[in-house]
Parts: structure tokens; C-alpha cells; sequence
């Protein structure tokens, strides 16, 4: 993930990060325990479909952890849409917006209405 940090953002491998506590030591020691702590280990063709928004300017979770998110979900099959929202940090007022309502509103509408025949 510090590949791909945006500048002035905390470093995910030093040792105090959220990842390391989550994973009960230094990324770099803990490889295994991060393989299965990464959603995308567990992406299969069946899953359903996503809906994903980021803020382009996230000093949390790099914006590329989306993209690869996104990225795997399409290679298996999965119907995905990504929203990069500009701007937006890690939530926060950017993402309330009616246009982003209006999108949530549509990907539930489009996937959980049953359509008549």
C-alpha cells in the first residue's frame, strides 16, 4: 500500500499502522496473515455485484486499493462499478451528494428489483 500512498499520508508498513495492529505485527513479517486479510484473496466469479466509491484523495486506504479491488472483481466476472470521487478524502461531505445518492438509488434499483416478465 505504500507504493501507492498519496504524499503526506501516515505509512502503512511501519510497525504502529492499523494494518500491522490488525494483523498482530509488521506487515512485513505477517505476509501470510496480510494474503488473508485482503478481500481480493477472496473474489469469486459468484459474487455479487459491487458498487465502489473512493476519494481521489484518501489519505487512508490508497485510491489504488480500489482499483485492484476493481480490477479482480472484473477479471472473475463480477459486475463492478467504480466511482472515483474528486476531491474526497476517506468519507466525509463529498460522498453526500445527491449525485452519489442517485447512483446508490440506481445500483440497488438495478440489482434488487425483480423485473417483470
Amino acid at each position: 500500500m505504500d507504493a501507492h500512498r498519496l504524499p503526506n499520508s501516515e505509512p502503512h508498513d511501519s510497525r504502529d499502522s492499523p494494518e500491522s495492529r490488525l494483523l498482530g505485527g509488521p506487515l512485513q513479517q505477517m505476509q501470510e496473515a496480510a494474503k488473508a486479510a485482503n478481500p481480493i484473496a477472496y473474489v469469486t466469479r459468484d459474487d455479487p455485484p459491487f458498487l465502489i466509491f473512493h476519494g481521489d484523495n484518501d489519505h487512508t486506504v490508497p485510491p489504488h486499493q480500489s482499483t485492484l479491488l476493481r480490477e479482480a472483481l472484473a477479471k472473475a466476472g463480477v459486475k463492478v462499478q467504480f466511482h472515483s470521487v474528486t476531491g474526497a478524502d476517506h468519507g466525509g461531505p463529498l460522498f453526500q451528494t445527491d449525485e452519489i445518492a442517485r447512483m446508490v438509488v440506481g445500483f440497488f434499483d438495478q440489482q434488487l428489483k425483480r423485473r417483470a416478465d
